[in-house]
């Protein structure tokens, strides 16, 4: 094996503290702590999480903020609305309280600079936001719409984004954004709706179909980053779809109920949906996976559950062997139709929710290791070696992360959802839309699980 001197050399940067200009592999003496240090990429194996020391308190629905997995900031929830704990990389601290308790709220920033924006307390939503400035929080101006179970962004407690959420008996599209003093209301998410698909990545994604009852959608949303823009419609308005694609320049799209059970496949390539050929089996809440030239779809129901696979080489459906359980409103990740993994559903078309996960290898599907919690209606991101199932009917707020061999719980949705749109990737990954019962939200999240380059402390081994 080679050794350290014959990679990198013998000129090591003496710097006083973290070295900015460090690249992944570097060494460098870092003159303040005294001691080397050296840059590498935050994952033990491809995909994979660590698993940290527990919070002091347990509880859900709460929100967090922070900028690496050495540095976190919890906040809220149930059943200790006000608790927020403080994470150095190793254990939870407790530190100052929130000023208003509540659950289901935003949570957006860092350890020492962070936003706590609106939320629920029993029987009504609040629009109270408070400032963190890393040693207590501050009551600042509320939100022009009170709401919960929304989605935030912001780099800290002086730029962030509130998108949708749910206040009762229905969703709002509101869009407010946080100048450091005040919320101003910006341009609304489009369509409200669940039910619906979507693919891409968390700078580029589309979403299409849905519905709001009674209307079914054929509108089609195109994400830049920043704003949503109605597109070209689908061929065809329907619920239920399979779906794969890159961007939203490239998707696919496959089966669903409009309100008759189809088999319709479209493609997308920037600028309109065109008809292809159709699955040999008819069926809606099908997994779909791939890009739109190298597509899988498995399960879903027909007006019975099913455990059909049909895979896409661009032009053609062909019939390939069967998932291992049928089911329907399962979820799947890949990249291809050769490398799938397909997870959850409901195997009794009434509610049974199954934890069953099957990997494909382009010919059988094989029985791997279980999700954690069985449920239905769940999304999933990323591939077959390195996902993530998000909601589902069951535990609408939980997240598993899939390593290639086990499933682990992982941070949990601000909204709890099912049957959204998803894209993206274990860390850097979007869900967007879908069912939050009672009724539908328009809230949008995304995700930065592990993957950047850290600095950690160097020992030679």
């Amino acid at each position: 094996m080679a050794t350290y001197k014959e990679k990198v050399g013998t000129s090591v940067v003496n710097y006083a503290g973290n070295y900015p200009g460090a690249v992944e592999g570097e060494l460098w003496y870092d003159s303040t702590n005294k001691d080397f240090k050296y840059l590498y990429p935050n994952v033990t194996t491809a995909g994979s999480w660590r698993t940290g020391n527990n919070l002091n308190t347990g509880r859900t629905q709460l929100a967090g903020a922070g900028a690496s997995q050495d540095s976190g900031l919890v906040f809220a929830g149930s059943p200790d609305a006000v608790i927020t704990e403080s994470y150095d990389g190793t254990s939870w601290t407790e530190v100052n309280d929130l000023n208003t308790g509540r659950v289901n709220l935003g949570g957006s920033g860092t350890q020492t600079s962070a936003l706590a924006s609106a939320g629920e307390l029993p029987g009504s939503n609040i629009a109270n936001t408070e400032s963190w400035n890393g040693t207590n929080w501050t009551e600042v101006n509320d939100l022009n719409t009170a709401r919960a179970r929304h989605a935030t962004a912001g780099a800290d407690n002086t730029s962030a984004l509130c998108v949708s959420g749910l206040p009762p008996p229905s969703g709002t599209t509101a869009v407010e954004q946080w100048n450091g003093s005040n919320w101003t209301e910006i341009a609304d998410v489009n369509t409200s709706r669940w039910y619906l698909s979507g693919n891409g990545i968390v700078t580029s994604a589309l979403v299409y179909g849905g519905k709001t009852p009674p209307t079914t959608y054929a509108n089609t949303e195109s994400w830049n980053g920043s704003a949503w823009t109605e597109v070209a419609d689908l061929n065809t308005a329907r619920i239920g779809m399979g779906s794969g694609g890159a961007d939203n320049t490239s998707a696919i799209t496959f089966g669903g109920d409009s309100p008759s059970v189809t088999g319709q496949t479209e493609t997308w390539t920037g600028s309109a949906w065109t008809e292809e050929n159709d699955f040999n089996t008819a069926r809606y809440y099908n997994a779909g996976s791939g890009i739109i030239t190298s597509a899988l779809a498995a399960g879903g129901r027909t007006g019975t559950i099913t455990n059909v696979t049909e895979s896409w080489n661009g032009t053609n459906w062909t019939e390939v062997n069967d998932l291992n359980t049928s089911r329907d409103q399962l979820g799947a990740a890949g990249a291809s139709n050769t490398a799938v993994l397909a997870f959850g559903g409901d195997s009794g078309g009434s509610g049974s929710a199954t934890a069953n996960t099957e990997s494909w290898n382009g010919s059988n599907w094989t029985e791997v290791n279980n999700l954690n919690t069985a449920r239905y209606g769940i999304d999933g991101i990323g591939i077959y070696t390195a996902a993530l199932g998000v909601g589902g009917a069951g535990a609408l707020p939980a997240a598993e992360d899939w390593n290639g061999t086990n499933w682990t719980s992982v941070a949990a949705l601000s909204t709890g959802t099912r049957n959204c749109g998803t894209g993206g990737t274990t860390t850097a990954g979007i869900k967007f839309a879908g069912e939050s019962p009672p009724g539908e939200t328009t809230a949008t999240e995304e995700w930065n699980g592990p993957g950047t380059p850290v600095t950690r402390t160097f020992t030679d081994s």
